[in-house]
């Protein structure tokens, strides 16, 4: 049976491929709009753009809850029965800000650079799907304990900070993690992923977590702000 690191692995992968696949397809379909007048465009992306959404946030969806069932199965021992939901989205109500954000940058600056600029923000609701069925099932299954927020290696300063950040040490040694409802803000294009954590298990701090703590540590503290500004000048972390 795989292990539970091949598992996250393997999900990640999923959701980096799941975010490239819907960008590629955004960007031609929201490439059909040019030459729209201001009403019909909006008509246009209120029509595509939670399509779009739907489709790929489905697929991360299923895979999702797959995914959860597969861990579950060697991360819990004699639990009770339990097999994971696909919760309901409203792709319509996920769009209404990436609409209104395409109609403004349409009113002010043209229609040339909607489709890439769309397309990017489409992965912040895609990716959601993933991240929601997680988070959801953790809260139903009672052989569940918290939700952790992991961030790739080559996270972004803020995903770097607040992943390291929600895992707390002693003496070298794993005692807690926040919860989820401590760290939902996830950008766009960020492959941050969501681990449930089950009964009896530690957090998990992935290796490269220390390079995390080592740039947190050479910044010297203060605020959140000067903090971040202080990684990204050290690191060239975006």
């Amino acid at each position: 049976m795989p292990q539970r690191k091949t598992l996250a692995l393997e999900n990640r992968r999923t959701l980096l491929n799941v975010s490239r696949l819907m960008k590629a397809e955004a960007v031609k379909v929201i490439a059909q709009g040019s030459g729209l007048g201001q009403q019909e465009l909006g008509g246009f992306l209120r029509t595509t753009i939670p399509a779009v959404i739907a489709r790929y946030g489905n697929l991360n969806a299923v895979t999702a809850a797959d995914y959860y069932d597969r861990v579950r199965a060697v991360s819990t021992k004699r639990a009770p029965a339990y097999k994971a939901i696909i919760p309901s989205f409203d792709a319509v109500a996920k769009s209404d800000t990436i609409v209104n954000y395409g109609m403004a940058t349409f009113m002010s600056e043209g229609f040339d650079r909607l489709p890439d600029l769309l397309s990017i923000a489409m992965t912040t609701p895609v990716n959601s799907y993933n991240r929601d069925t997680l988070d959801q099932n953790a809260q139903l299954d009672t052989s569940a304990k918290t939700v952790q927020r992991i961030a790739e290696p080559n996270a972004c300063a803020f995903c770097a900070l607040l992943a390291f950040s929600t895992t707390t040490t002693a003496e070298g040694k794993t005692i807690g993690t926040r919860t989820f409802s401590y760290a939902p803000d996830f950008h766009d294009n960020c492959h941050c992923t969501v681990e449930v954590i089950f009964e009896g298990q530690d957090p998990i701090v992935p290796d490269y977590y220390k390079d995390f703590s080592s740039e947190y540590a050479d910044t010297g503290g203060g605020s959140t702000k000067d903090v971040l500004a202080q990684i990204r000048a050290n690191t060239g972390r975006r």
